[in-house]
């Protein structure tokens, strides 16, 4: 089962679980919790927000989830969500789902854009005229939020390279 961009939780829920055992992972409850709490999501979610999902409470510790996540991950079920070096956030890696997301490479703020299909398909075009492959194509767009943008601009430029006096030429 493929679920398509529109896909409701439980057909997205059903394909991640689908894709677990094709995989040969065991699904224990913490993981099922796991898989339904991401599915229900429409944008990126950090690991700590996984971990203090209501679904996982007292099931289990952050290691758990932390270890649960990365296997997962690993297994193609979930894929990461660049920010900048601040913290992880992880999708379902439902196929059919033209995704983009902006990133603000100051306060790692994540928003997500359905991607047209024509953009997505051109997108795919230039990804695979450079000889990568294209399954599962996520885009990311790395730049500046409105309001990172705005404190920018609000501030002075840093001058990295300025030459400072010494003391010998104050004396």
């Amino acid at each position: 089962m493929k679920p398509d961009a529109s896909a409701s939780p439980e057909t997205r829920l059903q394909w991640a679980v689908q894709t677990c055992l094709k995989a040969g992972i065991r699904l224990t409850d913490a993981r099922r919790a796991i898989l339904k709490f991401v599915a229900q999501q429409n944008a990126p979610v950090s690991l700590d927000q996984i971990a203090h999902a209501p679904q996982l409470a007292g099931q289990c510790d952050v290691t758990t989830v932390y270890r649960s996540v990365m296997l997962l991950k690993e297994a193609g079920v979930l894929r990461p969500i660049g920010s900048c070096g601040k913290a992880s956030y992880f999708v379902l890696n439902a196929p059919g789902e033209p995704v983009g997301y902006l990133i603000c490479r100051e306060c790692g703020c994540i928003d997500t854009i359905r991607m047209p299909e024509l953009a997505a398909r051109n997108l795919t075009g230039i990804v695979q005229d450079h000889g990568f492959s294209a399954p599962g194509l996520v885009f990311e767009f790395h730049g500046l939020c409105a309001a990172c943008a705005r404190a920018e601009r609000g501030r002075p430029p840093v001058v990295k390279l300025a030459v400072t006096p010494s003391r010998s030429a104050r004396v």
